[in-house]
């Protein structure tokens, strides 16, 4: 293989390389979406980001969950609520609660009721509800919620920056089978892979439970979740607890967060409250007589007055009373009326004596007394209403925690799990296990004296875990036969709530070809053991029919028995070596199937069948007892004799059918998604044609104003002006003519023809504008090169470190630079600014590059010049060093390196310098190397202390007949293992410093999260202590991060020599070296920034923290300080906020004005203080007596360190 062919080679490998790891890379970020009735939250993960909230385009965290259709064109959120109020019937909402719904379900009924305008038909293949938009266009729920869920991941994917494909959803727990494939197939629709449907309380559980996973110990801790949203309620009971698993062969502590109780309500929430003062409104407007129409036979105003409502309701809470205004609520007559919080109350009263229903079934479903419930934590904006938290205050003995972001947990929660679900991340394992709130059963008819009896079994029974395995046995069936799914003991829920849920019966399944199997296996010898039905509910709380199978058992002699243990044998190893971890979960998940829950059997409802196994199993037993006291010998005869039992398994042909509404498929699936492709394409074609219009019309804009400024008019002919001003003014007449409905690409041939008339003007003066510049650093350049040619005139007098040659050559390098220099100055001179500019600022730039490169070669000479006495020691030195063995004593003077693979390390290839040019690189830093001078001192370092290259055994470069070795073969080898070795080490070492500032840059955003959460919530000591745990974290994480970053400047420095060195010997390995350094300088830069950006933050928070506690000492009784933190946990972080130069006198009075210095704060105070330097102060001494503090972590961590 020749050069060209290797260079290629290796090339297209680089290629591939970097193709594979764009394509992980833009797969591994995922999301979340916490859909609710009137909200969506998004949040994402990705490498290098924490879990965060992605904002929508109006740049806020929350989004409506709205969608409209109006003259052709789609809008979401809230530009989709403006669209509701011109026309109702066109915008929906609260789409989430007719998922999976039937025409006649209570659900779309009272739907109805609430919103009459839309016209809502029904479905009858799939037997759920459409709306019908107009004579041609209807759209089903699950399609107007897949549209949401894909501008949900619109938004996740331009906060991330990258595709985004998979998912977690949060779901309401009270989903019954048919909802939850409802939004799996919404999902589907949009190309959203759903990674698992979480219940929402599970999520706001989990991320409850990240955040105290220190709190988590060995013995269960209750702990209660009230959410109330916009149009359902529910309260759940959870256990946090540390539970010891075995994973692979190790045992593994993990906290668990269980699910033991839920109570719901599906129609109580915001929504009803906000409907009720709706309807007081409009009755008020009616009793004003200002039309002859009713309000209610408006849609238009209804709609104006149920937003109205929906901000009444919201003030209501903070206020006592406030002004409802609607200006042209209906035909031109404005409306306002005064609304007060007892009244809303009044309206309301019915709705808030239901609040404690769902608590009372959450403790009865999970069988516990509010005695072991150790806190009770408030989600949803329902919960803000100072009516619903009083009910709550009445019937619960435990106080009310509003230590949790509302709106958030859920999204966070399922990222989290998303995070855990994904490929791309590992995170700290927190096991979640939901539970079944309706429970599932088995039904199917058996023949018994000539009468036919209906048989039930429990296959989910309320409140078992999942995801797990369960198996149904039917043992007495010989023929075809089929058996119904369905829910069951659901007397525990209102009639009402039973009614919601719709068709109770799930599916029948008929099975197929059982007497042809039974046949099979009686010819074969076998004894059947009854027909095993696999179900499995999995993680998203979904049941589906696995397999169904019919198990028989027959003996085999003894060449089989040997045959089935070297079988068994090579089945272990098999598995041993080939096992995953996902089959190690599913068999876990099987196992404990078999230990929770006992395999249904037919023979349960036949008393003397039952007597009759048990006898047998009885003398199996006896049997056995019996083996156990034979002789030796007599255990060998019966070993010859004994025959071992061979399962035999024969798959069963299934059919199942679901009853009640059921999800698209088929055409109806198909037309679907092609409906969705098309206003997709239609949005796209949108988005395009307004971008190009919005860059034309930015364009003529621009240029006009450009042109009427003194430093355009002046780089400009009257004729090029005249041009210019004629050509953007008639595009600008046709786009409000003729071309406001051109295409996207007319408009981009319009921008263009503008950008080539105007190109040679903005090109004029954007060279008169950087000219000053670059001729400044030339100027910089040849007086500092001059300065250097004589200071090498001087030491050629004394010494031989430049040859005559090389003196001469810079005189002339400098001497042509300078007469180029005066060409220039004289041409601008003479040339006008209107006219065509003959030295442009690249060519000036390439100029100086020529001198800059004769500059750069004779420092690095003087760099590693050494007078040829010190040269000629140590010469002998290394040959007496090379005789004696000595490498492992060069290698300890070496710069350390960590241990890596010798057959990983790669040494630079030298071909890759001709893939750039050097000249431009060069070029392009020329003019900051021309400003910051040549230091002349690098002539007079001392060298006398450079380090001897180590030569390795592996060569890189051709190895000549070792009786012709050279000393400049030796020189390149050097040189090349030099390279070799900055490269790797100065990589590992920034690795090291990225993994570690992504560590802190986590640390420090959960920290300004919780500091935040102090200004907004009233936190616990609990909150307080867990900000300064994590303050310590942070300044800890803070050190290792400057010791790795003064790690990395050192190897830096390393590989800046490596490449110096290689310029000298005239190989070309430095390039990409130099851009590695470079890469590595400009990344680590940018790391600084984003670091600085948080730390910016962390400290403005901190000062506002600290400037609420001083005001809060003031003014007790502010009503607008809600989180005044108390006792020790507000005295420790004040103490760790205390900055260096400050003394304990002054955390004493720091604690004095937040009014914390009490009897038991002293001691703590104390204590925290007697270790540091200083002396604690009794309040007599004076303040200024006493030295700082010198051990307390400083008010904000020290500044990222620059590279």
């Amino acid at each position: 293989m020749n050069l060209n062919e290797l260079r290629m080679s290796i090339a297209w490998l680089l290629l591939i390389t970097i193709a594979c790891f764009i394509g992980i890379s833009n797969g591994v970020a995922v999301m979340s979406i916490d859909i609710g009735s009137e909200s969506m939250k998004v949040a994402i993960v990705s490498p290098g980001v924490p879990m965060e909230i992605a904002l929508n385009k109006e740049s806020k965290r929350k989004t409506p969950v709205t969608i409209a259709f109006r003259n052709g064109e789609r809008s979401f959120g809230e530009d989709a609520q403006v669209v509701g109020i011109k026309s109702p019937q066109s915008s929906f909402s609260y789409i989430l609660d007719l998922l999976g719904k039937s025409i006649d379900n209570p659900m779309v009924q009272l739907f109805k009721k609430r919103f009459p305008y839309y016209d809502i038909i029904a479905d009858e293949e799939p037997n759920t509800i459409a709306f019908k938009l107009n004579e041609n266009v209807t759209y089903t729920p699950e399609e107007l919620l897949a549209q949401i869920l894909h501008k949900g991941k619109e938004f996740a994917e331009n906060s991330a920056g990258q595709k985004i494909s998979e998912a977690v959803i949060t779901v309401p727990g009270f989903f019954n089978q048919v909802e939850r494939r409802a939004l799996m197939q919404a999902a589907d629709l949009v190309g959203i892979k759903v990674l698992q449907l979480i219940n929402d309380y599970t999520a706001v559980a989990l991320n409850y439970g990240i955040f105290r996973s220190k709190e988590i110990n060995d013995t269960a801790h209750h702990v209660m979740f009230y959410d109330m949203g916009a149009s359902s309620t529910t309260a759940t009971v959870v256990s946090y607890q540390n539970v010891k698993t075995k994973e692979k062969g190790f045992v593994e502590t993990n906290p668990h967060v269980t699910v033991l109780g839920v109570g719901y309500d599906r129609t109580l929430g915001g929504l009803e409250v906000q409907i009720r003062l709706q309807h007081h409104l409009a009755k008020e407007f009616d009793a004003l007589n200002k039309t002859s129409n009713t309000v209610f036979s408006n849609p238009r105003a209804m709609a104006k007055l149920f937003k109205e409502a929906g901000r009444v309701k919201n003030v209501l809470s903070a206020n006592t009373d406030h002004y409802a205004q609607i200006e042209g609520l209906i035909d031109e007559h404005d409306f306002r009326l005064q609304v007060s919080r007892e009244k809303l109350e009044q309206l309301c009263s019915d709705v808030f004596e239901r609040v404690a229903d769902p608590i009372k079934m959450a403790l009865k479903t999970s069988g516990l007394t509010m005695d072991t419930i150790s806190q009770v934590v408030l989600v949803g904006a329902g919960t803000r209403m100072p009516k619903i938290q009083e009910h709550l205050s009445q019937y619960l003995t435990v106080e009310l925690s509003k230590n949790i972001n509302t709106d958030e947990a859920a999204a966070l929660g399922a990222v989290y799990k998303a995070a855990d679900l994904g490929k791309g991340f590992k995170v700290k394992k927190f096991v979640t296990k939901d539970a079944v709130l309706f429970p599932i059963q088995i039904v199917f008819d058996r023949t018994v004296d000539n009468k036919v009896k209906q048989i039930k079994k429990s296959l989910f029974s309320k409140m078992n875990p999942y995801p797990q395995k369960k198996i149904i046995t039917f043992n007495k069936y010989t023929e075809n036969f089929q058996f119904h799914v369905n829910y069951a003991e659901l007397d525990y829920l209102p009639p009402h709530e039973v009614a919601a849920i719709g068709n109770l019966n799930l599916s029948t399944i008929t099975l197929s070809g059982i007497t042809e199997a039974l046949d099979k296996h009686v010819k074969e010898g076998a004894e059947s053991k009854g027909i095993k039905a696999h179900f499995a509910m999995d993680e998203s709380g979904i049941l589906n029919l696995v397999n169904v199978e019919l198990v028989s058992e027959k003996t085999s002699s003894a060449p089989d028995e040997e045959e089935g243990t070297f079988s068994i044998l090579g089945s272990t190893i098999s598995k041993l070596f080939a096992g995953s971890e996902d089959k190690d979960k599913e068999g876990k998940a099987e196992e404990s199937m078999k230990e929770d829950v006992k395999p249904v059997h037919e023979e349960t409802e036949y008393p003397e069948l039952q007597k009759e196994a048990e006898d047998q199993t009885k003398k199996k037993n006896e049997s056995t007892v019996t083996e156990d006291k034979a002789t030796n010998k007599t255990e060998k005869a019966e070993k010859e004799k004994k025959s071992t039992i061979v399962t035999i398994k024969e798959p069963i042909k299934a059919e199942e059918v679901k009853l009640g509404s059921q999800i698209l498929s088929g055409d109806k699936l198909t037309e679907s998604r092609e409906k969705l492709h098309r206003l997709d394409v239609y949005d796209f074609e949108k988005t395009k044609r307004e971008t190009a219009l919005n860059n034309l019309e930015t364009f003529i804009i621009d240029a006009q104003q450009r042109l009427e400024s003194e430093e355009y008019a002046v780089a400009t002919t009257s004729q090029e002006a005249e041009n210019i001003l004629k050509a953007c003014s008639e595009i600008s007449d046709w786009l409000y003519e003729d071309g406001f409905t051109a295409s996207a690409e007319v408009f981009e041939e319009k921008l263009t023809e503008l950008q080539k008339l105007t190109k040679d003007v903005y090109e004029r003066v954007y060279e008169h504008k950087e000219r000053p510049e670059v001729l400044k650093g030339m100027t910089s350049m040849l007086n500092a090169s001059t300065t250097f040619l004589n200071n090498m005139r001087n030491l050629s007098l004394t010494s031989d470190i430049f040859t005559q040659v090389e003196i001469e050559m810079l005189e002339n390098v400098i001497n042509e630079t300078q007469k180029y220099y005066n060409n220039v100055i004289k041409s601008f001179d003479e040339t006008a600014l209107h006219e065509l500019v003959k030295y442009k600022v690249r060519d000036i730039a390439n100029t100086m590059a020529l001198l800059d490169r004769e500059m750069k070669y004779l420092i690095n000479k003087a760099k590693i010049w050494r007078p040829k006495q010190d040269i000629a020691t140590n010469q002998t030195e290394s040959t007496n060093e090379n005789a004696t063995d000595t490498k492992e004593e060069s290698e300890a003077e070496s710069i350390p390196k960590p241990t890596t693979d010798p057959e990983n390390e790669k040494p630079i290839e030298s071909e890759a310098s001709e893939n750039s040019s050097p000249e431009n690189e060069e070029a392009q830093s020329s003019h900051a190397s021309a400003q910051e001078g040549y230091a002349t001192s690098f002539m007079f370092e001392s060298h006398s202390e450079t380090k001897k290259p180590t030569v390795d055994n592996k060569l890189n470069l051709d190895p000549p007949d070792i009786r012709k070795l050279t000393v400049e073969y030796m020189i390149q080898q050097s040189i090349l293992d030099s390279i070799n070795n900055a490269s790797q080490t100065l990589n590992i070492a920034y690795m090291a410093v990225m993994r570690t500032s992504s560590k802190y840059k986590t640390l420090l955003s959960s920290l300004i999260c919780l500091s935040k959460d102090t200004l907004e919530f009233h936190v616990t000591d609990e909150h307080w202590d867990t900000i300064v745990e994590l303050r310590s974290e942070v300044q800890n994480e803070k050190e290792q991060l400057n010791k790795l970053t003064e790690y990395v400047q050192y190897v830096q420095r390393m590989a800046i020599a490596a490449s110096d060195l290689s310029y000298f010997s005239g190989m070309e390995n430095l390039s990409s070296l130099s851009r590695q350094i470079d890469d590595i300088a400009k990344s680590m830069q940018e790391e600084s920034d984003c670091i600085a950006t948080l730390e910016k933050e962390y400290n403005d928070v901190q000062e506002q923290c600290i400037k609420n506690y001083r005001g809060a000492s003031k003014d007790a009784t502010n009503p607008h300080i809600l989180h005044q933190p108390t006792h020790q946990s507000q005295a420790s972080y004040i103490i760790e906020s205390t900055n260096d130069n400050q003394s304990p006198s002054l955390t004493v009075i720091r604690l004095r004005e937040a009014g914390l210095i009490r009897r038991k704060v002293i001691s703590f105070v104390a204590k925290s203080c007697t270790a540091l330097p200083g002396k604690f102060p009794t309040g007599r001494e004076n303040v200024t007596s006493h030295r700082g503090i010198q051990g307390v972590p400083p008010l904000c961590p020290a500044p990222y360190p620059q590279t």
